[in-house]
């Protein structure tokens, strides 16, 4: 069958194979819940370390860089970063995205924020030769390095002084960024291909991608590729609505299977290629 651009090609799949797997019931649930909280919380602690080596050693915070002052790119890096290791967690354990892990997510999103204040407190070492840690306590170095903080743009030269109270509203800011780019990653989670017989993830085979000039030649394309299968139809007849734009047709074929039943998922991806490309 055909849905959303996927066409499923069953190839040995075998559901004896899916209820073995999902006979480990809560216990299975459990190890790989606890599992892929261990990949988030490694993630996240390799995020902080490279944020904090890279301003050790090359000068860069990664961390506040933001486009137009308010938007924080630096902290949405990091905070996918930080969340990636739900991502390949999930997949690796087959564990589809739920409200706990989105939970978990927020959760590590804050300990990163968190982390990289920590990190920068106990490492750093005045002039004299004497640590922060030992003067003062996290709390006042924290308020210090948010309020004295100097807001500039590097690509004007423009230095406005110390930020002030405002600086918490930017440590506002870069946590909001690090939960958009957590929020990402749990979005691209839920976009990932499962098998229709057990829920596990797939796992990529081979793909493909062609090019054509005009939807027409697209369409005899498929008409050889896909024959008389139930529903090829419907993804001809978005192909057809879509005839009267300029350009080429790019088709990209994805052969992808499941690691417990074996069964296999064909999926095509069509888009327009206009003039300019």
């Amino acid at each position: 069958q055909l849905f959303d651009g996927w066409v499923y090609i069953p190839c040995g799949g075998d559901s004896l194979s899916a209820k073995f797997w999902g006979g480990f019931g809560v216990l299975n649930k459990f190890v790989s819940s606890a599992s892929i909280a261990g990949c988030g919380l490694v993630t996240s602690v390799v995020a902080v370390l490279l944020n904090t080596l890279l301003q050790k050693w090359m000068g860069i915070n990664l961390f506040s860089v933001s486009t137009w002052g308010v938007i924080p790119l630096g902290a949405v890096g990091i905070g996918a970063l930080a969340a990636s290791g739900y991502y390949f967690g999930s997949i690796f354990f087959h564990q589809r995205p739920s409200l706990l892990l989105l939970a978990q997510m927020v959760v590590i999103a804050a300990f990163t924020n968190w982390l990289i204040y920590y990190l920068g407190y106990i490492t750093l070492v005045l002039p004299d030769g004497r640590k922060a840690s030992d003067l003062i306590s996290f709390l006042k170095y924290l308020d210090l390095a948010l309020t004295k903080a100097h807001y500039s743009l590097a690509s004007q030269h423009f230095d406005a002084g110390e930020v002030g109270p405002f600086g918490y509203f930017f440590a506002l800011l870069r946590f909001t960024g690090s939960l958009l780019g957590s929020a990402a990653v749990f979005w691209n989670l839920q976009g990932a291909p499962t098998c229709d017989i057990c829920r596990a993830y797939l796992r990529r085979l081979a793909g493909t991608s062609s090019r054509f000039q005009s939807s027409a030649e697209l369409r005899r394309h498929l008409d050889h590729l896909l024959g008389s299968l139930t529903g090829a139809e419907v993804f001809r007849e978005a192909l057809r609505s879509e005839q009267g734009k300029r350009g080429g047709w790019s088709l990209a074929a994805t052969l992808s299977a499941c690691p417990r039943c074996g069964q296999q998922q064909l999926r095509f991806d069509a888009s327009t290629l206009y003039e300019k490309d």
